[in-house]
């Protein structure tokens, strides 16, 4: 290493940062401003200050990553922004003087410099064209910060720590970094075991500046933490943006050195035998690690390899899939279509019959199985089973729970809960005791899934804690929202939502003996063609995920939409027909995507260079 200081790294750092953002005015006024900063250096965890906070100082960042914080009015923390190299922070609170409007802690250890407002105020005297130019840098600043349900920035050091025996982490670090995508400058960055208590505070100094350096030169790092919790464990977990920890799934679990971080995201991977038909009881590993996410990996398969590192880059594509009953079938063709597309999927999430398909897309097989097993379970009619006396609803929901009861056991060779699925699910659900949307990712998957499926008045609803819950379709048939909230780096959806009822040429609807007898001539020969009730009551529960309807699909990367003018929505029958619809119209849309879509859709990326150094 050279014989520089990480502050006098630390500081050409800062000068690049100030002039990138002065752009013609930097060099003149560089060297006037420099004195009047003050450095600031954070650990991992700690708070720079608290929403509601007076202050009227700037911070910039030099090195490190923030987390913008606002708390709820259930007082629940919610993050809205994350602040890297290069970004301020407190624009407003310096332009305005007003409390913060969000707390800031550092992700890991991070290095800032503070711009007070009397600071501002002399330099502007003195260079009165800079107020103009530092206005629209505070600006530009301010947009790509603390935006409402913005998407997780993508971490730049990743660090990977084994949390069970016999587990190779330095050959899966490896892979994870020939999976990085888009042609990104990527380093692995691990320590001989011999070398690990030999970080004096002069070589953490050392070590601190070229780690500044390579991050600087690379778009992802990727650290491998030792499983003890020693000294290079530790600098890598305060270096990390978000911490992956490894286990073999039929392995016991080791004490996790990453515990005591609250602000940096963790992930567990749970590593698979090959022939492993269908993870089961991952929530005892999710009981035991607080972590954000978890994904299930077959380190033979190159696929699953490569579905992690899109996870942890922020390129991971999720599929979205909306309610609509029989029409739901559709989803099929449109995963028919993506699969002869190249198509990759990494997560699904969906309402009422989205979810369902969904959960066979999580399964990971091929869609030609998908379409075999749902032909199979939805051939018995699921909504055949009519309650003579309807005191809960028209349809008793016997027959349902066991199509569903059986199509789990069927793919999966068990009864599994829904964080045991192949790729990430979740399903939403309507709670009407309380009147909100639930977001459900843990829990028996048949049960949830029958749950997320039972329209009010026409299926039972289901109890579950002591609430009556149903349709996920009533508040959000087309979550979308909830795949970009989960930080999803591109979303694909297929939305079946009809709205409203076609036209009818009546003054006045039909009597109950007027349809009666109608019904009885022949389908060509009637003269009423107004909706039954099970229509009415089934599109009546949709009537506010309607009204959300235009804003879900905007939120979708690519949205099919494939036309169902005949199908309704319980059209059980009508399987094969319903399927062809969604596959050629999902065909077609494919066949027209821009190129940079195409690519992206495909998961389309370069091998990244990935070697393994040991600073000294």
């Amino acid at each position: 290493m050279s014989t520089k200081t990480a502050h006098d790294h630390q500081h050409e750092l800062l000068i690049t940062i100030l002039e990138g953002m002065l752009g013609g005015d930097g060099d003149a006024v560089v060297d006037v401003l420099l004195p009047r900063l003050t450095w600031h250096h954070l650990q991992a965890g700690e708070v720079l200050f608290e929403q509601g906070d007076v202050g009227d100082d700037l911070y910039l960042v030099v090195s490190g990553r923030l987390r913008a914080i606002i708390k709820g009015v259930d007082g629940e923390a919610v993050p809205v922004g994350e602040i890297m190299r290069g970004q301020s922070i407190g624009e407003m609170a310096m332009m305005t003087g007003r409390p913060r409007r969000a707390g800031i802690v550092a992700m890991r250890d991070s290095v800032l410099v503070r711009f007070s407002r009397a600071a501002y105020e002399d330099l502007v005297r003195q260079f009165p064209h800079l107020a103009i130019t530092l206005t629209r840098v505070i600006i530009d600043r301010l947009r790509q910060t603390f935006r409402p349900q913005a998407r997780v920035t993508r971490p730049v050091n990743i660090c990977l720590m084994a949390v069970t025996d016999d587990i190779d982490i330095m050959k899966l670090a490896h892979a994870v970094a020939r999976k990085l995508s888009y042609g990104n400058r990527v380093l692995v960055i691990a320590r001989d075991t011999q070398e690990v208590e030999s970080l004096s505070a002069e070589h953490y100094r050392q070590l601190t500046r070229w780690l500044d350096e390579v991050e600087a030169n690379h778009e992802f790092l990727v650290f491998v933490a030792q499983p003890e919790a020693n000294e290079w464990t530790r600098r890598c977990l305060r270096a990390a943006d978000e911490v992956v920890l490894v286990a073999r799934a039929d392995r016991p679990g080791k004490p996790d050195p990453s515990a005591a971080l609250v602000s940096t995201r963790r992930t567990l991977v749970l590593l698979h035998d090959l022939d492993l038909r269908t993870p089961r009881n991952t929530r005892d590993w999710l009981d035991r690690y607080a972590v954000g996410a978890h994904l299930h990996v077959r380190p033979e398969l190159d696929r699953d390899i490569a579905r992690l590192a899109r996870v942890l880059s922020g390129t991971d594509i999720g599929l979205v899939l909306s309610g609509g009953g029989a029409r739901g079938f559709a989803h099929l063709g449109v995963l028919k279509a993506l699969e002869a597309f190249g198509a990759q999927i990494d997560s699904i999430g969906g309402a009422s019959i989205g979810a369902i398909m969904g959960a066979y897309c999580a399964f990971d097989m091929p869609v030609s199985d998908m379409i075999d097993q749902a032909r199979r379970a939805f051939s018995r009619g699921p909504t055949s089973d009519l309650n003579l006396i309807p005191m809960q609803s028209l349809i008793g929901g016997r027959r349902l729970k066991t199509v569903i009861d059986d199509a789990v056991r069927v793919a999966t060779g068990g009864d599994i809960d829904i964080e045991d699925t192949w790729k990430s699910l979740f399903c939403v659900v309507s709670n009407y005791t309380s009147a909100t949307e639930i977001t459900v990712r843990r829990g028996n998957l048949a049960k949830w899934l029958r749950t997320s499926v039972s329209i009010p008045g026409v299926l039972p609803l289901v109890a579950h804690g002591g609430e009556l819950l149903g349709d996920g379709g009533t508040f959000n048939n087309f979550p979308t929202d909830v795949m970009l909230d989960q930080g999803t780096g591109f979303v694909i959806g297929s939305d079946l939502l009809q709205k409203g009822f076609e036209q009818v040429d009546l003054d006045e609807l039909p009597s109950n003996r007027q349809l009666l007898v109608d019904r009885l001539r022949q389908r060509r020969a009637r003269r009423f063609h107004v909706p039954g009730l099970m229509t009415i009551l089934v599109n009546s529960m949709m009537l506010a995920s309607q009204a959300r309807q235009r804003d879900a699909r905007l939120r979708a990367d690519i949205c099919f939409t494939p036309s169902m003018d005949g199908i309704g929505m319980l059209d059980w029958r009508k399987f094969d027909r319903i399927v062809e619809l969604g596959y050629r119209h999902a065909s077609e849309v494919l066949a027209n995507l821009p190129p940079d879509q195409a690519a992206r859709l495909r998961g389309a990326g370069v091998a990244a260079r990935g070697v393994v150094l040991h600073p000294d």
